[in-house]
């Protein structure tokens, strides 16, 4: 009972808040809250055990459980988010655009910790979408000239993603035994499935592309470059793990598929130096950080890459804990960015 009102207080709270916008005197008052909605998916991830949670009935039902890297991931996110959430509520107070980046905030949170907790397909591709939307409507509230586009093509690019994921899942639930939509049954299914190699093309496109892998990496130094500081750094951490998240999770990472993870390393470790290079190009503080991120994602996926060659399954604890430790030390440096823009450098 405890872990079950953990989960859905890690995913409702916010999902409640999100609906609260919709009072304007509630959306006005809401910028002090921001800090404090990430608590319960903290508290989730310190305290919930691996119980599942399922909402619905025999004929449709929503999983949320918490595995090793969704526990990992989800705990230092949710301290990012808490600490995002207190820069964004001190650069909210009088704002003209605090109603709007409220209601993004929210909807991108909602999406974020949903994303690590779920546990099937549906609710995984749903919850992915919402925050997609959440996050181009965060990049859309830099009030910069450059954020209208950008925001454009961080959604258009979210939603071609989306395709060939939706596709990849499809093909998954054709395949997997006895109708189960859980995740970990369908990532089991994908060596047997007689579409095997069409199903990994279309979900390592999809999720390459959220993850920002080279060469679909082009939305992230634009949306990185235009999106408030607060919303720049959760983007950069949280947000962007989520794709890395699904590709530990769907990919069978306890068979040896030398055809898919050797060329998934690759691409993952040519992306790792392009980052470099392209980066130290960059004057911009956010975009350098942009090129790092695009640097240390790829790295990521190599880790994942080789770990799919192999067939070794411990390949998903290295990359969570890889991707936990860029999680914190991306967020920050992006927090400090502002800082610095905010105070000038003789103010330090």
């Amino acid at each position: 009972m405890t872990t079950s009102l953990l989960l859905i207080a890690a995913v409702g709270v916010p999902f409640a808040l999100l609906l609260a916008c919709i009072v304007p005197a509630i959306r006005e008052r809401m910028p002090p809250l921001l800090a404090l909605v990430p608590i319960p998916a903290l508290a989730a991830a310190l305290f919930a055990d691996d119980t599942p949670l399922v909402l619905g009935n025999a004929r449709f039902a929503l999983s949320f459980a918490l595995d090793e890297p969704g526990r990992m991931l989800l705990l230092v996110a949710a301290v990012q988010w808490i600490a995002a959430g207190g820069n964004a509520a001190m650069g909210l107070r009088g704002a003209a655009h605090a109603r709007g980046q409220v209601v993004c905030w929210q909807m991108a949170l909602t999406g974020c910790v949903g994303v690590f907790l779920a546990a099937d397909l549906v609710g995984f591709y749903f919850l992915l979408a919402v925050l997609s939307v959440g996050a181009s409507g965060l990049v859309l509230q830099g009030g910069t000239a450059e954020a209208p586009r950008a925001s454009a093509v961080y959604l258009g690019l979210a939603l071609i993603a989306e395709a060939f994921l939706l596709a990849g899942l499809v093909m998954l639930a054709m395949v997997t035994p006895d109708g189960s939509l859980l995740i970990r049954d369908a990532a089991a299914a994908i060596p047997a499935s007689p579409w095997r190699d069409l199903t990994l093309v279309l979900l390592i496109v999809g999720l390459g592309m959220k993850a920002g892998l080279v060469p679909l990496h082009i939305w992230m130094p634009l949306a990185y470059g235009a999106a408030p500081i607060p919303a720049a750094a959760v983007m950069s951490g949280a947000v962007v793990k989520a794709s890395a998240l699904a590709l530990i999770r769907f990919l069978p990472l306890d068979v040896a598929l030398p055809d898919f993870g050797l060329p998934l390393a690759a691409i993952g470790l040519f992306g790792a130096f392009y980052g470099v290079v392209i980066g130290i190009t960059q004057s911009r503080p956010k975009i350098v950080l942009a090129y790092s991120s695009v640097s240390q994602m790829g790295f990521l996926v190599a880790v994942i890459g080789m770990g799919l060659a192999a067939g070794d399954a411990g390949a998903a604890r290295v990359a969570s804990f890889y991707a936990a430790h860029h999680l914190l030390v991306k967020g920050a440096l992006f927090l400090v960015a502002g800082v610095i823009a905010t105070t000038g450098r003789r103010r330090l």
